[in-house]
């Protein structure tokens, strides 16, 4: 009896992490704006923090540019399931020619369209985390991301 006791207890608390697991992630909704052109993939890389910032994605995530939902206009969406709540940068390469990379020119500026959350405009350099970075709190939660040509 004890070990049923035990076995059952087990489950249960076994049952509650994974309950509580599934409550900790979400589904994000990225509005990508901007988009001048067709075909490609969208390179979704995902920041926790400002140390991996541009350097090494925490998550990253590629999609064909047929899985867009609602293109028109310039504009489309995407939705990335399973992410962790919490505080994030995001950052977006439309990949125009479809090699899976983020083309650059001479001193590693883009050479095809990036956009990053909160949307940054720096006259100069890339942007930095904390202007990037927002609060990941709830599901379905919506993201705009405007794409610059640099």
């Amino acid at each position: 009896m004890k070990l049923f006791l035990w076995i059952s207890g087990f489950f249960i608390l076994a049952y509650s992490h994974l309950s509580l697991a599934d409550q900790q992630q979400a589904s994000l909704v990225v509005n990508i704006g901007n988009i001048n052109q067709e075909g490609g993939y969208f390179i979704v890389s995902i920041y926790k923090d400002e140390n991996s910032f541009l350097k090494k994605a925490d998550m990253v995530f590629i999609y064909d540019f047929s899985e867009l939902d609602k293109v028109q206009g310039g504009d489309a969406s995407l939705t990335i399931k399973q992410v962790p709540f919490g505080s994030f940068a995001l950052g977006v390469v439309h990949d125009v020619n479809g090699n899976k990379e983020m083309d650059t020119k001479i001193f590693g500026i883009p050479a095809e369209p990036v956009g990053f959350s909160n949307n940054p405009r720096n006259k100069f350099g890339p942007p930095k985390f904390k202007q990037s970075v927002f609060t990941f709190s709830e599901d379905r939660q919506k993201l705009q991301i405007d794409l610059l040509e640099i």
